[in-house]
């Protein structure tokens, strides 16, 4: 997955470059090959056992079963595909919120910084 994204971030960059939209085919090339990563993850997650109940908890169990990480982030990102890969088909998306964290991180330090 992580291959996926930083090469589909340079298709991104490069087309941006040229001032040019993500060619429509190369979207969907990189949009099955997200579907398939994350098919496989779920895959391997679910053929593997159950993780145990948690210590101290009731015979009876409540709720949902519990995950894995792994598992959980491969759900979001199934059920998040569209605002995932948003940076292929708006260019005004970027491919990371860097900007908006370091903007918030300046805000943060700013009242330590004038005491």
């Amino acid at each position: 997955m992580q291959q996926l994204l930083r090469r589909a971030c340079h298709a991104a960059n490069l087309a941006r470059a040229r001032g040019d939209p993500v060619p429509p085919r190369l979207v969907e090339r990189f949009q099955r090959r997200y579907d398939a990563i994350v098919a496989e993850g779920l895959d391997f997650h679910e053929a593997l056992p159950p993780l145990p109940p948690k210590r101290g908890s009731t015979d009876k169990p409540r709720g949902r079963p519990r995950r894995r990480t792994g598992h959980n982030l491969l759900l979001r990102l199934q059920t998040r595909r569209e605002d995932v890969l948003r940076f292929l088909t708006d260019p005004r998306e970027p491919f990371t919120n860097n900007l908006a964290e370091q903007a918030l991180r300046m805000m943060k330090l700013r009242p330590l910084l004038t005491s």
